[in-house]
C-alpha cells in the first residue's frame, strides 16, 4: 500500500495508531503501509505537544491512562500541572501550581469548587493538526467511499507544513449537525471503553465536520477547509462554545 500523504510505498512502515496510543487506543490502527515512516515521525512531533500541554492531557490523566512505561499520565497547561492517580483510578487527579485566581466558587469548609484551566498552552496549532490527522486517518480506514469522494488536499498541505495559515476548531457541547460514528463494531466499542468517539457529519461540499470526543472534551473541526461559516450555529447555541485559535474570534463578531 502507498502512503496517503505522499504516495510512497514502504514494506516496513511503522504501525500508525489513528487515535494516539497514549489516549488508551490499542486496536484502532491504520492499515499497514498507509502512512510512511517519514510522515509518521512528522506527525508524532505535533501529537506529543497536543497531548501534554492541553486539556486532552488533563483528561488523559483524569481517566487513569497509563504511559508506555506504566506510569500515571502527566500534563501541563499554563502553570498548572496534572498527574493521574498512582493506582490509576478514574476521576482522581493530582494538581500542582494552582493560584487563588484559578479557583471558582471554592468553599474551604467542604473543599468543593471549580478550577479554571487554560485549555491550550500555546498549542492550538498542534491540536488542530492532531484533529485533522485523526479525522483523515479514521475516514480513510473506516469510510472508504467518503474518503474517495472528497479532496483532502488543503488538509494535507497543512499537516505537512506546506501551508501555515491557522485552521479553526471549536470546543463545544452542542451538536447540531447529524453526526455518525466513523469506526464501527469492535473498533467503535473499544474506543468507547476509553471514553473516545470519532464522529462525522457531511454538511455541504465544503464542510465535512469531524467531532473528536474524549472524556469531557468535545472538539469539532472542518476537514475540508478553514472557512468559518459553519461555526456560527454552534456559538449561538452554546454560550460556552470557544473558537480556537483565539485571534479568529474577531472574524465572527
Amino acid at each position: 500500500m502507498a502512503c496517503i500523504i505522499c504516495g510512497k510505498e514502504e514494506t516496513d512502515a511503522p504501525e500508525e495508531h489513528i487515535v494516539p496510543h497514549s489516549l488508551g487506543n490499542e486496536i484502532y490502527v491504520l492499515r499497514p503501509g498507509l502512512l510512511c515512516r517519514e510522515h509518521n515521525t512528522l506527525f508524532s512531533k505535533f501529537e506529543e505537544k497536543a497531548l501534554t500541554k492541553t486539556i486532552l492531557g488533563m483528561e488523559r490523566a483524569r481517566l487513569g491512562v497509563r504511559t508506555k512505561k506504566g506510569k500515571p499520565a502527566k500534563s501541563k497547561t499554563g502553570k498548572i500541572e496534572f498527574t493521574g492517580d498512582q493506582q490509576f483510578r478514574k476521576n482522581y487527579i493530582n494538581i500542582k501550581g494552582l493560584a487563588k485566581e484559578d479557583l471558582i466558587d471554592f468553599d474551604p469548609a467542604t473543599g468543593i469548587g471549580k478550577i479554571h484551566v487554560q485549555g491550550f498552552d500555546k498549542t492550538e496549532i498542534p491540536t488542530a493538526k492532531l484533529m485533522l490527522k485523526v479525522g483523515l486517518e479514521s475516514v480513510c480506514q473506516s469510510k472508504q467511499s467518503l474518503y474517495k469522494s472528497v479532496s483532502f488536499a488543503e488538509l494535507m498541505e497543512y499537516l505537512t507544513n506546506k501551508s501555515n495559515v491557522d485552521w479553526p476548531f471549536l470546543i463545544t457541547k452542542s451538536h447540531h449537525s447529524k453526526f455518525e460514528s466513523i469506526p464501527t463494531h469492535t473498533e467503535k466499542h473499544a474506543l468507547k471503553k476509553n471514553r473516545c468517539e470519532l464522529l462525522i457529519s457531511t454538511v455541504d461540499e465544503q464542510t465535512l465536520l469531524f467531532n473528536f470526543r474524549y472524556g469531557g472534551v468535545s472538539i469539532i473541526i472542518n476537514l475540508l477547509g478553514r472557512k468559518l461559516g459553519w461555526v456560527t450555529e454552534y456559538i449561538e447555541a452554546d454560550d460556552r462554545c470557544e473558537l480556537f485559535p483565539v485571534h479568529l474570534r474577531k472574524k465572527i463578531n
